[in-house]
């Protein structure tokens, strides 16, 4: 688990997420976090689908993925199920949230290999 996570803001224009957060960072998907609470996903593979033109008017927050069970994991999992949840969910990755459902890590399928 990284306990580094580089977390989008749901206001942040889409333009200003590529030319300062994905320029300096080559994750394909980020977590979108308000006050430390998980609210979706910024999925590179549906970034891609958005016209470039529209960059400076949308936000994160319009163009992410909403939160779902598939995307998070309590930090007190096992590494079992971190695998299972990161071999189902389609994505490879999942924010790590503590009790109160703050996100203190993400996980990748890297991070969980037998």
């Amino acid at each position: 688990m990284s306990r580094d996570v580089v977390m989008v803001s749901p206001d942040l224009k889409v333009q200003d997420f590529i030319d300062k957060i994905l320029r300096n960072n080559r994750f394909t998907s980020f977590p979108v976090v308000v006050d430390g609470k998980l609210h979706g996903l910024i999925l590179l593979s549906e970034l891609k689908s958005v016209p470039s033109e529209n960059w400076p008017l949308l936000t994160a927050g319009q163009v992410m993925k909403p939160v779902d069970d598939s995307m998070f994991i309590s930090a007190r999992a096992t590494v079992a199920e971190a695998r299972s949840l990161l071999s189902r969910n389609g994505i490879g990755r999942a924010a790590v949230l503590d009790g109160q459902g703050l996100v203190v890590g993400y996980i990748s399928k890297r991070d969980v290999k037998e």
